[in-house]
């Protein structure tokens, strides 16, 4: 995939990852299950800025899709800059893109994508996604083409 087209805008919400031992598998690069955790962090950390008081009982989704691409290995000790977006937003769900950078080099490291359904806490059935957060959405989308993922619209 190379070195990304230098400067890369910044996406509504990213922050530094520490590579320790422990996210290393037997080749001495980071598992590939790690980058899974990576995003849940960068997820939880970007909707509890969107939702009321912070509170992450209020945070009311679940996941119904994940998926990530690896572009380079990363080591231990390695910087990693990991970034969180919206792409797409339906009705009743919403797909994040998620990349990581070599902050220094600018180039990408992986790239992921979740796709989450809001559900009632009580009942577990799908509801509308809250019209606050669809706009909070709406407004923080990137292009998900330019990352590497298909423009899709929302099945519901």
């Amino acid at each position: 995939m190379g070195k990304d087209p230098a400067p890369v805008p910044s996406w509504p919400f990213g922050q530094e990852i520490p590579v320790t031992f422990r996210d290393l598998d037997v080749m001495g690069h980071v598992n590939h299950a790690v980058y899974f955790t990576w995003m849940e962090n960068l997820r939880v950390e970007y909707f509890l800025k969107l939702v009321p008081a912070g509170r992450l009982e209020e945070v009311d989704f679940v996941l119904a899709e994940a998926s990530a691409r690896y572009a380079r290995p990363v080591r231990f000790r390695q910087r990693v800059r990991g970034e969180v977006a919206p792409g797409w937003v339906g009705n009743t769900s919403f797909s994040l893109v998620y990349r990581f950078r070599d902050p220094e080099q600018g180039e990408t490291l992986a790239r992921g994508q979740t796709v989450q359904v809001m559900v009632d806490r009580r009942s577990f059935e799908k509801k509308p996604v809250p019209s606050s957060l669809k706009e909070a959405l709406t407004r923080d989308r990137v292009d998900i083409g330019q990352e590497g993922w298909p423009e899709r619209r929302a099945q519901t």
